[in-house]
């Protein structure tokens, strides 16, 4: 009697390959062997992986999604992707002279809360505002 056959998620396998994962580990994460994946991926989509992958994939798209949830980290307010991505965008490498330490990520720190709390006294003080000009024109 022969196994059932497993179930793939095609949906899963479209992210695996704009990672960049090749035709072995996709289907090694769904616990099949490479050939059988080969075949269902062939009925699925009508050709090879490989000849799909260079077509319509390459891990440039997953690339571009880590650097685009990196930068949104740092724009958050994250200190470590702020560092990282100043090293990598603009140059602002870590050399003998320049080490950054726990009391400079403190500061940095220190200086984003304080940001913070402008902007929230900003805010309060527009919202005040508003509500006297409300309160003169009633």
């Amino acid at each position: 009697m022969a196994r059932p056959p497993k179930s793939i998620n095609w949906d899963i396998v479209e992210k695996k390959m704009e990672a960049g994962c090749t035709a072995r580990e996709i289907a090694g994460g769904f616990h099949i062997d490479e050939t059988t994946f080969g075949i269902k991926f062939q009925k699925e989509y009508g050709c090879y992986f490989t000849e799909y992958l260079e077509r319509f994939h390459s891990h440039e798209g997953g690339k571009g999604n880590i650097k685009f949830r990196q930068y949104a980290k740092a724009m958050e307010g994250n200190v470590t992707m702020l560092l990282r991505l100043g090293e990598v965008w603009l140059g602002q490498g870590k050399t003998e002279e320049s080490q950054v330490t726990p009391e400079m990520i403190e500061k940095f720190e220190s200086l984003i809360q304080l940001m913070h709390y402008n902007q929230s006294l900003t805010s309060e003080r527009k919202i005040a505002e508003s509500n006297n000009n409300d309160a003169q024109k009633s």
